[in-house]
Formats: C-alpha cells, sequence, structure tokens
C-alpha cells in the first residue's frame, strides 16, 4: 500500500431488520451515489462482506465505481461479514446465493464451505473477531491499489 493510499470505509445501508423507517435499503444504498462523485471516479478496487446487505449497497451505493471499474474489481471478501451469530448476521452458502441477481458476475470463488459456519476463524468471540479484523487490515495492506472502498458491517468496521 502506497503511502497516499486511501481506504473509504462504507456501512451497508440499514437492513429492514434494523430500522422502523420506510426506507428500503436498495433505495438508502442508491442514493449514496450522487454524493460521491468525485470519488466514485477514484475507485480502483471495491472489497465487500458477502452478506446480501452488503452486496445490495455495493452494487447500487458504488454503481458508477463498478461501471467504470468492471465486476472483476469488485472482491467479495467473506472476513469482512458481521461479527454477530444471528441468523440476519450469517451468510448463505454458495449454492443459495449463486442465481440471485445481486451476484450475477461476482467471483463467488472466496465463499469457502466453512465461511457461513460462525466456528473456528468465523467464530463471534472476541478473540476470533479481533484475529479476523487483524486479517481485514494486513489484507487491505497488503493491496497495491491506490484507493479502495471496503463495504461491510458496523461491528467489524469498529475493529477494522
Amino acid at each position: 500500500m502506497a503511502p497516499d493510499s486511501r481506504i473509504v470505509l462504507t456501512r451497508h445501508a440499514q437492513a429492514e431488520h434494523n430500522v422502523t423507517f420506510d426506507w428500503s435499503s436498495k433505495k438508502q444504498a442508491a442514493s449514496l451515489a450522487p454524493q460521491i462523485p468525485d470519488l466514485q471516479q477514484e475507485v480502483d478496487l471495491i472489497a465487500t462482506s458477502p452478506l446480501t446487505r452488503t452486496i445490495q449497497t455495493t452494487r447500487r451505493g458504488w454503481a458508477p465505481a463498478i461501471q467504470r471499474l468492471g465486476l472483476a474489481n469488485v472482491v467479495l471478501l467473506p472476513q469482512a461479514q458481521e461479527v454477530n451469530d444471528l441468523p440476519c448476521d450469517t451468510g448463505r452458502p454458495r449454492q443459495h446465493i449463486e442465481r440471485e441477481a445481486d451476484f450475477q458476475g461476482l467471483d463467488l470463488a472466496p465463499l469457502t464451505e466453512d465461511w457461513t459456519s460462525k466456528r473456528g476463524f468465523w467464530a463471534p468471540d472476541e478473540e476470533t473477531v479481533s484475529r479476523r479484523a487483524r486479517w481485514v487490515r494486513q489484507w487491505l495492506r497488503a493491496r497495491p491499489e491506490r484507493t479502495i472502498v471496503l463495504v461491510a458491517h458496523g461491528d467489524i468496521l469498529r475493529r477494522i
């Protein structure tokens, strides 16, 4: 990572389970793009947690950057998934999402068999989450791109 590199942390749009307002996550995510047109042109890589609400935020909130860069520059980063083991914070197996529209064109290879297990490296305990956050920081630091967007969840972003 070059000294003048920049990492843009983006929390996913509010999901139905954590908001009572009449505002869909898709609409909220789409409202991000026009607010940051210059940044959309600077982004070199987008990394995103592979949970549906982060994918929706990525595809809609960073749409101009994705259109410019192509989907090959959108990396699924299961290590940036939410930290809790609640059903709403747990990803779905690859075979369940591979035909969904929001996942079309994305490289699903990073989604290993165990990424949804919430055990081992994926466990929700504080020590393991800290280790996972450190892994994400090291991954970001090792990237050659100058401007990287990471779309993830509040709890993991605070630890990153």
